[in-house]
């Protein structure tokens, strides 16, 4: 899309990554960026504004409900769009919905905003906090369940790693994060972990080429992994910042752990030894 609606897939990949961990911020800029669309969406595919004003509050509290499952996408306004189509088909003809979505899309693509009403806006703007409230906790739920599979393989030995690094370590009084840091370089290190995951990436038979987003996934969690590998041994907690904040914002362990869920035999186990660093990075 162009005018306000302009392409930035990384920017939008973040802002979809903190809003389904319950961000009140990405929640708010989320519904505030992409309410003209779904509204001009629901307007046109109404009688009168009343109609519109209920079917842009049912389609937002779609949205919201699901949005800890929602898969990411370079192009959040039309995965939204989407979505309230879909919502809308459930009660309307799918011929009319049709031309109401690709009416809206049309409308964003030329930057001529429909503003939803004050009212509408209000209704669902309330709900936000417990919205945010509800996908922070089903994000910690998720991360718990998924966390379980695969402390067996990796927490343990990673726990031993950092009791070893504290008693060697104990005469130089690093810090926890520190420790936790060089840890981290470590397992990468000694588990060949870039090795493996470039044979997890690309592996002998490819029947299907990747999705662009989810190619650029693996890509940006192969850098992530290359440049804690090549850090100096004695690096600080502070010269992952800049790691911590891209696997954050790009949501790289909950992919790498979707990802995990679906791959054969050992490539599953590698994953999720991957997915754990990725974690233990973002937690630093």
């Amino acid at each position: 899309m162009t005018g306000d609606f302009a392409s930035d897939s990384r920017a939008e990949r973040a802002l979809l990554a903190m809003a389904r961990r319950g961000d009140l911020e990405a929640l708010r800029g989320m519904l505030h960026r992409y309410s003209s669309v779904l509204w001009a969406a629901c307007a046109l595919a109404s009688q009168n504004e009343p109609e519109a004003s209920e079917r842009f509050a049912d389609a937002w509290n779609h949205i919201l409900r699901s949005l800890g499952t929602a898969r990411r996408s370079p192009d959040l306004a039309g995965l939204l769009l989407s979505v309230c189509g879909a919502r809308l088909a459930e009660s309307l003809p799918p011929d009319a919905v049709r031309r109401a979505v690709n009416s809206a899309a049309q409308m964003a693509a030329r930057g001529e905003a429909l503003e939803a009403p004050s009212g509408a806006m209000r209704a669902i703007e309330e709900s936000l906090a417990n919205y945010g409230e509800r996908l922070a906790q089903e994000t910690v739920d998720r991360r718990a369940r998924r966390r379980e599979r695969a402390i067996l393989p990796g927490g343990l030995a990673l726990a031993l790693l950092v009791g070893l690094l504290v008693a060697h370590h104990a005469a130089m009084r690093p810090t926890a994060a520190d420790i936790a840091a060089r840890t981290l370089r470590h397992e990468v290190v000694a588990g060949d972990m870039v090795t493996r995951f470039r044979d997890c990436v690309s592996p002998p038979f490819v029947v299907t080429d990747r999705e662009p987003a989810e190619a650029r996934q693996y890509e940006q969690i192969g850098l992530v992994l290359e440049e804690l590998s090549n850090a100096p041994a004695s690096l600080r907690s502070a010269q992952l910042a800049d790691l911590r904040q891209r696997v954050e914002a790009l949501g790289l362990d909950d992919f790498a752990l979707e990802q995990a869920d679906r791959a054969p035999g050992d490539a599953r186990q590698d994953l999720l030894r991957i997915a754990l660093v990725l974690e233990e990075i973002a937690n630093l």
